[in-house]
Formats: C-alpha cells, structure tokens, sequence
C-alpha cells in the first residue's frame, strides 16, 4: 500500500519530480523507495535500466534480504510465461508499474491458499484505462490449483519481462505450478 501510493503521489502530486518514500510497519522500517524520473542514459537500454535498478536496491544497505527458503520454493514451483499477442497495443510504461502495483495491493489481504476466482479483474480507471484479468485454466478435481500466491509471484515479474523486451504492451499470461498449467491471464488497455 505504501508504495502504490508513493507512486501515485509521485505522478499525481509530484509531477515527477523526485520523491523519497519510507514504508514503516510497526515502528520498523520495511522499505525505502525512490521514485525519480530515469536519466536519458539509461531509458534509452533496458539492460542498464535494470543495472541502475540493481545498484539503487543496493544502496538500502540496512535493510535485509526478503527471500528466504521458503520464497526459494515458491520460485522453483511457479513459472509464468508471458507473451506480446500479434495485435498487442503498446501500453506506457508507467501504466504496467502501476497496475502491477495495484494487483499485488488488491491480492495482499487475500489468503495466499484461495484460489483465483474465474474472471478475477484489476482494472486503473480515469486517464489509466488499462486491466489486469485471471482465470483458472481448467477446473482441477487436486492439486495444484490456481492460487493467490502464484498469481502474485507472477504479476511481480511483469515489469521484468517488458524491461527486458524493451516494449511495454499488453501481454498474456500462463501460469504454470510444477509443470501444470493452472492458469491464465491478460494485462490489457482500455476499460474492462
């Protein structure tokens, strides 16, 4: 929740100029996030867009690592895929981290053993208009099913993979849990 709103402060009230958020839960904090609109030297190559992200992450140097063991075991078990449809729409950039946001802001409270109801949406209304939708790819009688948990460690990685394509647009999605795949997705433009 705190980042969600640190980024919309940054755009709405801000007007991208630099802002320095802490996100403190229980008197400690968890995360310290700076949003500043990146160099030209840097948006012009995703590889060194995501080395700047890199060495910023670098540069909270009191703050511990989150992944443990168990968040290991997670990552072996999920693999999303993601792909640009041939008629993808180009989505910007701001747009894809901001819904991301939004989608693990709206699936945090929910437990993360709750499956994913056919039809799950996410959607940036206003000037925004563009969607997250999930839905089970078939209903399985055992495991595994499509759980919150795998919908939320596959939305994180959807930045990543625009990044690394160096386009930002509408995209589907597969999620596959030790080798089945157990549900699908879209990131869309437009209102839902």
């Amino acid at each position: 929740m705190c980042i969600s709103w640190g980024l919309r402060h940054w755009i709405e009230d801000r007007e991208y100029r630099i802002v320095d958020v802490e996100c403190i839960w229980d008197a400690v904090l968890v995360a310290h996030v700076v949003f500043e609109r990146p160099s030209y030297r840097a948006s012009s190559n995703a590889t060194e867009a995501l080395s700047l992200i890199a060495e910023r992450a670098g540069e909270s140097g009191n703050l511990s690592s989150p992944v443990t063991s168990a968040n290991d075991t997670l990552l072996e078990a999920v693999t999303p895929l993601f792909g640009f449809r041939p008629d993808s729409e180009n989505l910007p950039i701001l747009n894809v981290f901001y819904l991301t946001i939004k989608v693990l802001t709206a699936f945090a409270p929910i437990p993360n053993t709750d499956t994913v109801e056919t039809y799950t949406v996410v959607d940036l209304d206003g000037e925004w208009q563009s969607y997250m939708l999930f839905e089970p790819f078939s209903i399985r009688a055992r495991p595994p099913f499509f759980e919150y948990r795998w919908a939320i460690e596959t939305v994180r990685q959807i930045p990543g993979f625009c990044l690394q394509q160096g386009r930002f647009a509408e995209i589907g999605i597969h999620v596959v849990v030790d080798g089945v795949h157990v549900g699908t997705g879209l990131m869309g433009k437009g209102a839902y």
